[in-house]
């Protein structure tokens, strides 16, 4: 069937009939994550997501850690969640429409261009006062690497820079559940 653009979808496992079958929903599991709702007959199996295009984003998935294939998606495409972000003050990032609302931790992937010698970007979970802060040594220097960043429960996180001058942009690349 088709997949609505950019929704997140949940798998389930159920007998239909004696024969295993497979539901695809945007029903979320319930909160110790076994079953759909309060329906124990669709047992979960796991969840993706969908680009611009209803096409779910390449991944991989082992043990509840999902690892997005990069080379397989579009720089343009839904995993990039900050695009040359130059907030002096902190922001709140919302990956809402990207990961489940049971997710906390995530690894993003960062590229950050300072405007000058010095200059450095902060992220943080959202609500909180505990920063990580990204150098960069040189105005010509890009520095590409990946965080481990926490999310709030309204699975944001905040980012500033110390110049408008300065572009942060960051993909999701890893999702633990």
């Amino acid at each position: 069937g088709n997949l609505a653009n950019s929704t997140l979808y949940y798998v389930y496992a159920y007998n239909n009939a004696g024969v295993l079958d497979f539901q695809i929903a945007t029903d979320v599991p319930n909160a110790n994550l076994r079953f759909k709702n309060a329906s124990s007959q669709y047992v979960y199996l796991g969840w993706f997501v969908t680009d611009s295009a209803g096409a779910p984003l390449p991944f991989i998935m082992r043990n509840g850690h999902y690892r997005f294939v990069f080379s397989g998606i579009d720089s343009t495409g839904a995993h990039r969640v900050l695009s040359g972000g130059n907030q002096t003050s902190f922001t709140a990032v919302s990956l809402a429409s990207l990961v489940p609302s049971h997710i906390r931790l995530v690894r993003l992937y960062i590229e950050f261009l300072g405007g000058a010698t010095g200059r450095a970007a902060y992220l943080r979970t959202t609500g909180t006062s505990t920063f990580n802060r990204i150098f960069t040594a040189q105005s010509t220097d890009a520095l590409n690497f990946e965080t481990a960043i926490e999310l709030n429960s309204s699975r944001q996180f905040d980012y500033k820079v110390t110049n408008a001058g300065d572009s942060l942009t960051t993909y999701v690349t890893e999702v633990n559940e």
